[in-house]
């Protein structure tokens, strides 16, 4: 029975430590010039998408290849518009639903600037994302 009066504060602690742990993740990725599209693409990319692509977008449990960077998949969508579509037909995988279409173009962004087709301070603009090239 001991054990069992040592499980909420071992919980508690468990729980305060990864909270700390995302808030410092979330915070290494962001910088303070970000546009806010991008810190709350930055965000819901910690949030959401970690679980499969990994933290730092290069593979994860649920997806091996990068999906920015060097030989990252995000070129196969030509695209800003393309890579958007994707992620409202798609992500996230588990339930496309979770996310509604602002926050999708706010990940959307937030990949393209970690892809360096989009600055930090920069906004994804809807209009303008079938004129967006990714390299």
């Amino acid at each position: 029975m001991p054990a069992l009066s040592l499980r909420q504060p071992v919980v508690r602690i468990a729980t305060g430590c990864l909270i700390v742990f995302l808030t410092v993740l979330i915070v290494s990725v962001v910088r303070a010039t970000d546009s806010e599209q991008i810190k709350q693409g930055a965000a819901l990319f910690q949030e959401y998408c970690i679980v499969c692509h990994g933290e730092n977008g290069q593979g994860g449990a649920g997806y091996a290849n990068p999906i920015w960077g060097k030989s990252a998949q995000i070129r196969k969508f030509k695209n800003a518009q393309g890579l958007f579509e994707y992620h409202q037909l798609l992500m996230p995988f588990n339930d496309p639903s979770l996310l509604d279409e602002e926050q999708k173009w706010a990940v959307t962004a937030f990949l393209l600037v970690k892809h360096e087709v989009l600055k930090g301070e920069e906004t994804l603009e809807p209009a303008k994302a079938a004129q967006l090239a990714i390299p």
